[in-house]
């Protein structure tokens, strides 16, 4: 009778064992894809910071290819020894943007100008290839160092720096890209940025490769660009000088590996990890344990009731089950057993003990866990109440109910700040906001949920969030911080409107969204979602207007200018309330206007003064690039009235010099040679040389006299006055006499004696 009964008893017990057989091997393979799936997804996202970094190499290059200074030296001629246009290259030097101090995936910059021989680079300048090879690439030949330089548009954007034989000192790669931009063939040129390989290893390094893992980068044509390599990774996955291009996924040791790639549509490039799999399923083999543990118990477990329940009155049994209620109180006393059952026991603390280690893997996902809920509260994805109540209850956030409110704060820089600690301050500034806030609100009011660099969205809750002095506050710390931390940045804060349950946060998300996008194009700081224009009235700026306004840029009138920005600013934000579609049609009108208008100017400054218009958000920015297009022209103008000038008393005394000799020139017949009146031609004549024509005439004709007696063309000692007067224009010998004497206080004979000493 107790062999049926234990058979029965284990039957019973045998078919939930293999039904939960089944689900254990369904549950662990699916453990096992979300591990290599996630190893997978740490690997794209290498991949995708990596894409955009090279894209801003690329953008860079452009940048420097399309460069002004880049492009005047483009087909300059080879410099000689004491060229005095050789300033022009350290001008274009200095003009370069100094990338390096910016960009630290940057480590050098060339551009090589290959019709002067010259190479630029962010640190200096180079007389010609061979001093940069020398320098800065010893590891190439010169060859292929100046066949590099001399690159085409169809050859691979990026070459190892290190040269191609690959034992070159320099770490990382360069990025090229032909002069000009456009070129089909072999340009005029080639712009080189060099890409810190310690950069792009540290970016690599990101990927959880652990200590027994491999990580590499293949390019296009399958050569190695970079790789990094645990302290313990196994030698078979490694070559002499670097990974395998197509590695062993099991390893010669025995060990299971497991590669992971991601290719990139960009580049070209292929992302490789080599891992060891129990570094990826860590936690599946964590599972697996921890699960055979429970199975070999519940068979264990089940064994013994049958065992039990055969032999109910067995002393044996009775003391397992003491064992068993002793485990799983507080105060656990362990008692004397047989020796059987100790292995049991053991197990059974073991599982009680990774319950606890469980718990606090929770506690350590906690705040994501939290972030993720409230993105779903703003984007509207929980619609019941009680639903969001009951995920905050479970994840222990405390939110007081009775209201929802949304506020966004954003932080841009102005485009003239380009120093390498920007981006410190603006998240330094960030840190402030949120503190201010934090202490500010109770921890049971208010959340901060972090959207974007530079986007903080602020959730409020609670009955207070409906009071006006509420959002008062509110408007007064934004007011404060903006004060003190807006000489640098533009700090923006927008306020949606205010509800009374959690649910509807996404409602007063989306208002503080369309407010912000509103205060970008305006100079407000704060704006609400209540205070936006509900009217869409037409702005002002007809075309009348706009002729008046280029007019007299173009005059380089400044008060005008000024008087028709006031104007424009008056009619369309103190008579009008523009919605944010109407202002930013009004920003990009007269952004059109001003690149039709002076875009055709072939001046450098107009030029650089229109790109910064256009790439302006707000109309006082708008207003300020007008007022310096206004200066931009004055400036033109004055140059070219002193041109002007310039030529006119050029071209006067030219005239002068030419018919000095007539004694039959007048005013009058010089006034009619150049088409003028004689009154108009005399103040034309005295602006222009500072005197007047007789005057100008008279010293003209006296020192030609002057160089005829000082033996000028002759012997002056056969030469008689009356000559010397018919030679420079005079009628009569007394009329020369006496401008003579006029202008040098001697009469022409005692002039031509005392120039020639007494006699001998």
């Amino acid at each position: 009778m107790f062999v049926k009964l234990v058979i029965s008893y284990l039957i019973i017990l045998f078919i939930p064992i293999v039904i939960a057989s089944f689900a254990y091997r369904e549950v662990v393979r699916i453990v096992e894809e979300d591990a290599e799936q996630a190893n997978i997804n740490t690997l794209l996202q290498t991949r995708d910071i990596m894409d955009i970094r090279l894209k801003e190499i690329q953008s860079v290059a452009k940048q420097l290819a399309i460069h002004p200074a880049v492009n005047n030296l483009l087909n300059h001629p080879p410099f000689g020894q004491g060229d005095k246009d050789f300033f022009q290259v350290y001008a274009a030097y200095n003009q370069l943007p100094k990338f390096t101090l910016t960009n630290r995936f940057i480590s050098d910059y060339y551009v090589y100008l290959p019709k002067s021989g010259i190479v630029i680079a962010s640190e200096g300048v180079f007389a010609s290839p061979e001093d940069l090879r020398r320098f800065a690439f010893p590891g190439w030949d010169e060859s292929s160092f100046r066949e590099m330089l001399a690159g085409s548009p169809a050859a691979p954007p990026f070459i190892p720096m290190s040269g191609p034989s690959g034992t070159g000192a320099s770490d990382g790669l360069l990025f090229l890209q032909t002069l000009p931009i456009d070129a089909v063939r072999a340009g005029s040129g080639t712009v080189a940025i060099g890409i810190d390989g310690g950069q792009i290893r540290e970016l690599l390094g990101k990927t959880e490769i652990g200590r027994e893992g491999i990580a590499y980068i293949l390019d296009d044509r399958n050569r190695l660009v970079t790789y990094i390599a645990g302290d313990r990774a196994d030698p078979s996955l490694l070559g002499e000088s670097g990974p395998r291009a197509e590695p062993d996924p099991r390893s010669e040791a025995g060990g299971s590996y497991i590669v992971s790639r991601a290719y990139s549509e960009d580049t070209h490039w292929t992302y490789v990890s080599v891992v060891p799999a129990r570094s990826v399923l860590g936690k599946v083999y964590y599972i697996k344990e921890m699960t055979l543990s429970i199975f070999i118990g519940i068979v264990l477990a089940g064994l013994l009731i049958s065992l039990f329940l055969a032999h109910r009155n067995a002393k044996p049994l009775t003391a397992l089950m003491q064992r068993f209620k002793s485990l799983f109180h507080a105060d656990f006393a362990p008692e004397d057993g047989a020796d059987e059952f100790d292995s049991l026991t053991r197990t059974m603390m073991k599982i009680s003990k990774d319950r606890e280690k469980l718990v606090r893997e929770r506690e350590d996902y906690r705040p994501l866990m939290v972030s993720m809920l409230f993105r779903r509260l703003l984007e509207g994805e929980i619609v019941q109440e009680e639903e969001a109540r009951r995920e905050l209850d479970r994840l222990e956030v405390r939110m007081e109910p009775g209201g929802a409110l949304a506020m966004l704060f954003s932080i841009e820089r102005y485009h003239y700040l380009v120093y390498e600690d920007v981006l410190q301050e603006m998240d330094a500034v960030q840190m402030i906001v949120k503190e201010m806030y934090r202490q500010g609100v109770p921890e049971a009011n208010r959340y901060i949920y972090d959207l974007d660099p530079g986007l903080v969205a602020f959730v409020f809750a609670g009955e207070r969030v409906h009071d006006a002095s509420f959002r008062h506050a509110l408007r007064s710390t934004a007011q404060v911080l903006s004060d003190h931390h807006g000489g640098k940045f533009r700090l923006n804060f927008s306020l949606g409107g205010s509800y009374p349950e959690l649910v509807r946060l996404h409602e007063s998300f989306r208002e503080a969204k369309s407010a912000l996008e509103f205060g970008g194009y305006s100079d407000k700081s704060w704006i609400e979602y209540a205070d936006l224009p509900e009217q869409d009235e037409e702005f002002l700026f007809p075309v009348e207007l706009e002729t008046r306004l280029l007019r007299t840029i173009k005059a380089g009138d400044i008060p005008a200018v000024k008087e028709l920005t006031d104007l424009i600013r008056r009619e369309n934000f103190a008579n009008r309330t523009l919605t944010a579609s109407r202002l930013e049609q009004l920003i990009q009108v007269v952004k059109g206007s001003l690149s039709r208008g002076l875009g055709a100017y072939p001046n450098e400054s107009i030029g650089r003064t229109l790109r910064e218009v256009n790439e302006a958000q707000q109309f006082e920015e708008i207003v300020h690039g007008i007022h310096a297009l206004c200066a931009v022209f004055y400036h033109l103008s004055q140059k070219k009235k002193c041109e002007e000038r310039n030529a006119a008393s050029a071209k006067l005394r030219a005239y002068l010099e030419e018919r000095y000799p007539s004694a039959d020139l007048t005013i009058g017949q010089a006034a009619r040679d150049f088409g003028m009146s004689e009154s108009s031609f005399y103040l034309f004549f005295k602006d222009h040389m500072g005197a007047t024509f007789a005057s100008m005439l008279e010293e003209i004709r006296i020192a030609r006299a002057i160089e005829i007696l000082n033996g000028d063309g002759g012997d002056a000692g056969e030469i008689t006055v009356r000559a010397i007067a018919g030679s420079v224009g005079y009628a009569n010998e007394h009329t020369f006499r006496r401008a003579f004497k006029r202008v040098t206080g001697h009469v022409p004979t005692k002039f031509k004696a005392a120039d020639r000493g007494p006699a001998e």
